[in-house]
């Protein structure tokens, strides 16, 4: 049996509990975690270019052709690992991480294998946050029927059509197309206007109401309203826990 996650902290979770043999089941592990909630889902090398602008990191265009050539060998990995079994299970939660991972892998594959199920875990935790010796419980997978992957091939193709934007969850697999800037008015309300207040409580005030969106968004969208003008950052060469921010009158 082939395990599909799409993060690290849930196939960290899933080898601990069969490491303690905490479930009847077992099986090979593999992650494939692109982060797709934003970027052009078309041409990789754009989204790359995001992921770059949103870390900030300093990249060049070598950089990002070996980077986006690197994420197409762990998909030819993987389509490799599931020709090898014979029951393949993904693992999917209630983000837009995990859906639309799913989505492109399943499309990836060009065809349907009734080897495919997939295991949806519900609720406020991430699959990641699962307790290894409550996985048994959470593991209900049914099988992956030719239409349910003929339509999730569609709604991939859907959703690529959109361009370079930000994906916010809706339901499953349906989801809000937004702009970056999205969460900026929601932001400026954590910032008075009458003293400074700790940069890094302000990105922890919105990824805690946000977790489905990478930390590295919100210290993103902070710059950006500084180079907008609408607010001004203060000992910044002291690092983010004391950096502070405080809206410009």
């Amino acid at each position: 049996m082939l395990h599909i996650v799409f993060s690290h902290t849930a196939e960290q979770m899933l080898k601990q509990a069969f490491k303690e043999k905490l479930t009847p089941f077992v099986g090979e592990i593999v992650t494939y975690e692109p982060q797709l909630q934003l970027g052009d889902l078309i041409n990789d090398e754009e989204r790359l270019r995001k992921w770059a602008e949103v870390y900030q990191i300093r990249t060049n265009d070598t950089e990002i052709k070996s980077v986006g050539s690197s994420f197409k060998q762990t998909e030819a990995t993987l389509h490799q690992a599931i020709q090898g079994h014979d029951r393949i299970v993904f693992w999917i939660g209630e983000t837009a991480a995990d859906e639309l991972a799913f989505l492109r892998l399943l499309d990836s594959l060009g065809q349907w294998s009734q080897a495919l199920m997939l295991n949806r875990i519900r609720g406020p935790l991430l699959v990641g946050e699962l307790i290894p010796e409550n996985v048994d419980q959470s593991f209900l997978p049914v099988p992956l029927s030719k239409d349910s992957y003929d339509q999730y091939c569609e709604k991939w193709k859907e959703v690529s059509k959109q361009g370079d934007k930000l994906r916010i969850r809706e339901d499953d697999f349906v989801y809000q197309f937004v702009d970056y800037s999205h969460y900026d008015v929601q932001m400026m309300l954590h910032i008075p206007e009458t003293e400074p207040v700790k940069m890094a409580v302000v990105i922890g005030e919105m990824y805690g109401a946000e977790p489905h969106l990478p930390y590295f968004f919100f210290v993103w969208r902070i710059y950006q309203l500084a180079k907008k003008g609408m607010i001004e950052i203060v000992g910044e060469e002291k690092g983010i826990r004391q950096t502070y921010v405080q809206q410009i009158k």
